[in-house]
């Protein structure tokens, strides 16, 4: 029986060892095997970052193709072996000659890379996103007067007395500015909000942020005590003239010198002889002209590259002349840049190329304010121009259109407005020598 007994426990023993040594091995073998899927899971998901990534890259590569080829190209959806990739290019708030290209790539398993980068251009890249800016000057609307769109001033919006001048957009008075005698009207869908520090009789459509308040209606939320607004910087500045009139240069042509006086009409002041008279139909482009610049009422000037003009710009009256973008420029737009002051007469049509983002920017250094002449005097109904007077004042005469005006005061006569173009929120003005890229160091961003 002992001995029974002895090899009984004994195999017990065995078989308790090869248990614990299967256990042991099976123990391996799910260890190596899950093992093996972790590091399987880990190179797909490697595999699926990378393809993401790859992709992002794409999205880089194509942008800045398209930019040297287009100039004017917003956004990209490009897809790549079951993957997607979204690419925007939008103009730098800091930096109208820049474009930050931001690259969104999304791969089969839904992995998603993201890269940026900022790329500095030799075209100017645009933006507004108000149909009236203004620096301390502020704005003021005389009777009848109204703006389509939003308003941003860096000064007082002031509207007189009388009826209350309407402004049916979204509109902000920076800093210690006052908002009086306004009605920032809701209509047609558009934002009806006011931010400035005092508000006086107005009606608000929609809220109000403000410090005082007096004789006013706010048909939303008011908002007492609320900080003032950070002053904005113009969208177009003596930078972005400097750098146009540095292309123009550049191109090494001669100057235009004043017309002859027989080129001329016989009548003060352009009979001086200091001025270059266009009386024919004229293509120009390029070029600086060294004189005050007269273009007949009647005549069409085609612009295919930017102008410079040292004097004073005027437009004729009594005629259907037309100022326009050379079809060549297809979505590209034209600027004409004055030292001195620019006079565009009722009945002077403006049209960008053909295309509805084409547009024609008149812009001056003339620091005229409050003065006759103002910096600019216009009327025009077009619906692709830009002004623009930095340092100076825009009147639109009475019963005058333009389209978005920036300057550092601006005043509305009697029965004026201003409309805001939906395509003015992303333009470009071709570069006079190609579109040359250069991608600004330390702005590439992964995440």
């Amino acid at each position: 029986m002992p001995a029974l007994a002895f090899h009984q426990q004994r195999g017990v023993i065995t078989m308790m060892a090869l248990m614990v040594v299967s256990v042991f091995a099976l123990t391996i073998i799910f260890t190596v095997t899950d093992l093996a899927l972790n590091d399987s899971r880990m190179t797909g998901s490697m595999t699926a970052s990378g393809q993401a990534f790859a992709g992002a890259e794409t999205g880089i590569e194509e942008a800045l193709y398209r930019l040297a080829t287009t100039p004017g190209v917003e956004h990209l959806s490009l897809t790549l072996d079951g993957g997607h990739v979204e690419v925007a290019l939008a103009p730098n708030p800091a930096d109208s000659f820049q474009r930050i290209i931001t690259a969104t790539s999304t791969d089969p398993t839904g992995k998603r890379r993201v890269v940026r980068l900022v790329v500095q251009t030799s075209f100017f890249s645009g933006g507004f996103d108000s149909a009236v800016q203004t620096g301390g000057g502020g704005l003021e609307m005389d009777n009848n007067s109204w703006v389509d769109g939003n308003v941003f001033s860096n000064g007082s919006i002031l509207g007189g007395s009388g009826v209350k001048r309407e402004i049916r957009g979204n509109v902000t008075v920076a800093g210690a500015g006052t908002l009086d005698n306004i009605w920032v009207r809701q209509l047609n869908g558009s934002g009806a909000t006011a931010y400035a520090q005092t508000i006086k009789n107005a009606v608000i459509d929609e809220d109000a942020y403000y410090q005082d308040i007096t004789d006013s209606t706010v048909a939303g939320t008011a908002h007492p005590g609320s900080p003032n607004r950070a002053p904005m910087p113009l969208a177009i500045d003596d930078a972005d003239l400097q750098l146009w009139k540095n292309e123009i240069t550049a191109l090494g042509q001669p100057a235009i010198p004043p017309s002859a006086l027989t080129d001329c009409p016989a009548q003060a002041p352009y009979d001086s002889g200091t001025y270059y008279c266009i009386t024919t139909a004229t293509t120009l482009g390029g070029r600086k002209i060294e004189a005050d610049v007269y273009v007949k009422g009647d005549v069409t000037l085609t612009l295919d590259g930017n102008l410079w003009i040292t004097g004073k710009l005027i437009f004729g009256d009594s005629g259907n002349g037309a100022l326009q973008a050379a079809p060549s420029l297809g979505d590209g737009s034209a600027v004409i840049m004055t030292d001195g002051t620019i006079d565009i007469s009722n009945n002077y049509a403006v049209q960008g190329s053909g295309s509805p983002k084409s547009f024609v920017l008149l812009v001056t250094s003339s620091p005229n304010i409050d003065v006759e002449p103002p910096a600019i005097f216009a009327s025009n109904g077009s619906q692709s121009l830009i002004l623009a007077a930095p340092h100076g004042e825009i009147r639109v005469k009475n019963g005058g259109a333009v389209n978005a005006s920036l300057a550092e005061k601006i005043r509305l006569n009697q029965n004026s407005h201003v409309t805001y173009n939906v395509n003015l929120a992303s333009f470009f003005v071709p570069g006079a020598n190609g579109n040359a890229m250069v991608i600004v160091p330390d702005t590439w961003e992964e995440r």
